[in-house]
């Protein structure tokens, strides 16, 4: 015997041993209901997949004729059992009695025997051709008058089984467990359909029809034995709907309770009993705007708010429609779902996010920090390293004052390079405790810790902030210091109040509109002896609180430093400081 390798005799055998294996199992339980319609679905699908692909895999003749008449067992065995399957499921007992059941299989029977008998008669199958058109041995089958009878038998079972299908999805209108159920089973039954069709689309050149019994097969076994869903008996209302974890009220077509359970009782702060047959709109006044928002709604899902004795709660509401036979609305079912913990577990999250979203900014800019020191070390510190170094050299060999001045200039280089470094590091981090701290005092302390040679000082403002003490008081020591290393010895600052916060300004050369973004930069600086941190340690400072700073043009035409975002109180019994 020869055989070929074609791309359906893999699956055919993968769903031959799927249905093989659920058929073994199915037979150990087959006393649980459904189980004898299951059988024959199983025993069909193997049958017809084994045939399938001993027909398929064969290029002898004979071979594939033969599995071709036994690949009719399929087909007889499915059709009746997935009828009976249906009947069972949709309460049709009377379809299971054995006199019916044999009636059920007439037909087929009369099949199988045409089918032995073929050669005497060819009602069944009437030529056989070879087709060779691919890469691998296939048969064309001319049919014979009761082949059609067959099939059509077979649809009208599978027809009669989808029927019972859909009467029970319409039936189940308003419970959607059972809807869902019929649902799935109905889509087991269609499955098959769908390959038939394949085929005879001329989207497949080989019937698989095998195949999706096989999935059959198996959806109804997990139905069957996982959900019991036909051992499951009717039960009482209370049983279901009481236990259900959502608020459950029907209503009619003018809006009365005709249906609520204990939930939504609960829910609705008041009895069951007191409930229904009364208007919906006959609750509380603290419902009557949700009730408005919902009262001309057939079909919704929303979420809503309701304060009931001083406490927020939070709903998700689901409105469907009621149907009768004749597809006409007849009521409304509502469903009421608790979700206050839910919302606030979301509140919870989203503040969490935040904190990591902060912390992350923070780590952000420490990595931003570590490069800024990197580069002021392998470059700004090199510089007056290089001078001492030079100057230490050529002091060995003179020992002239000129090289000691020189490389005592370096190292107070240095040391103001590290001062205004670690003063970064600490200005980096985000205020994480506040005190009330009143700016004037501030500025007439940091005004006592900068050199102010004959620049005087103006404070006009008495406002009272929360902040981090030595950090605002960084900010005006900055701001003192750029002021006057910039201007004229004798320059003037001011201090004042802008509308949310303050400002510094000088009556020095200020500064270039188009300098003003790049000021504020680490390492920015005009200056030969400057290290370039002074602003940058201001807008750091300023951030770390959450503030802005902005720089404009002095009423003088200086600079105008404006830090906002700030609030506080301003103070009014307060006089103005002066400082020489």
């Amino acid at each position: 015997m020869a055989w070929q390798q074609t791309p359906y005799t893999l699956p055919l055998l993968v769903a031959a041993m799927v249905s093989g294996g659920l058929l073994v199992f199915t037979a150990r339980s087959r006393t649980n209901r459904g189980a004898v319609p299951l059988l024959g679905v199983l025993v069909a699908a193997t049958t017809w997949s084994v045939a399938d692909a001993v027909r398929l895999s064969s290029t002898d003749v004979t071979v594939k004729v033969v599995m071709n008449d036994i690949r009719f067992i399929g087909p007889v065995l499915v059709t009746v059992s997935i009828f009976l399957f249906a009947a069972e499921y949709t309460n049709r007992e009377e379809w299971l009695a054995p006199r019916r059941v044999l009636a059920l299989f007439f037909v087929h029977a009369v099949t199988l025997v045409f089918v032995v008998t073929n050669p005497w008669h060819h009602l069944v199958r009437q030529h056989i051709e070879v087709d060779q058109s691919v890469s691998y041995v296939l048969m064309d089958i001319t049919w014979g008058p009761w082949y059609y009878i067959h099939a059509s038998y077979s649809y009208l079972l599978l027809v009669a089984a989808a029927i019972m299908l859909v009467m029970k999805l319409s039936q189940s209108t308003g419970v959607q467990t059972y809807r869902g159920q019929a649902l799935a089973i109905l889509i087991a039954t269609l499955v098959p359909w769908g390959m038939n069709a394949a085929f005879i689309a001329g989207l497949t050149e080989v019937d698989l029809t095998s195949i999706g019994f096989t999935v059959t097969g198996s959806m109804f076994v997990v139905a069957v034995f996982r959900y019991q869903i036909l051992d499951i008996l009717p039960i009482a209302r209370s049983t279901v709907v009481d236990n259900i974890e959502e608020g459950y009220i029907v209503l009619d077509s003018n809006d009365n309770v005709v249906d609520v359970n204990e939930k939504a009782a609960e829910i609705l702060g008041t009895e069951r009993d007191r409930l229904i047959g009364r208007p919906i709109r006959a609750l509380d006044d603290e419902y009557q705007e949700t009730l408005d928002r919902f009262s001309h709604e057939r079909e919704t899902r929303d979420q809503v708010r309701i304060e009931l004795d001083g406490e927020t709660r939070h709903y998700d509401i689901d409105i469907s429609p009621v149907y009768d036979q004749r597809d006409r609305v007849t009521g409304r079912v509502v469903l009421i779902r608790d979700i206050t913990e839910q919302e606030r577990r979301q509140r919870q999250l989203e503040h969490q996010k935040a904190q990591l979203e902060r912390q992350t900014d923070q780590l952000e800019r420490q990595n931003e920090r570590l490069e800024d020191f990197a580069s002021i070390v392998s470059h700004d510190l090199r510089n007056p390293i290089n001078v001492v170094s030079g100057r230490l050299e050529l002091a060995r060999q003179s020992p002239d004052e000129e090289h000691f001045d020189e490389m005592e200039a370096g190292l107070k280089r240095m040391e103001s390079i590290i001062d205004d470094m670690l003063m970064m590091a600490r200005q980096g981090q985000a205020v994480s405790k506040t005190e009330l701290v009143s700016v004037p005092a501030i500025a007439e302390d940091a005004w006592s810790n900068v050199d102010t040679k004959a620049a005087t000082l103006d404070v006009e403002t008495t406002r009272e902030v929360q902040a981090d003490r030595g950090r605002l008081l960084q900010i005006f020591e900055n701001l003192f210091r750029n002021a006057i290393d910039h201007g004229r010895e004798d320059v003037s600052i001011r201090v004042g109040d802008v509308e949310d916060g303050f400002f510094v300004a000088d009556d020095g050369p200020g500064i270039p509109e188009a300098e003003r973004d790049s000021v504020l930069d680490k390492g920015y600086t005009t200056a030969d002896d400057g290290t370039g941190f002074g602003l940058s340690i201001v807008q750091t400072a300023v951030q770390s609180h959450g503030w802005d700073v902005e720089i404009t043009d002095s009423e003088s035409g200086g600079a105008r430093f404006e830090i906002s975002g700030v609030g506080g109180a301003v103070i009014t019994n307060s006089d103005p400081i002066s400082q020489d």
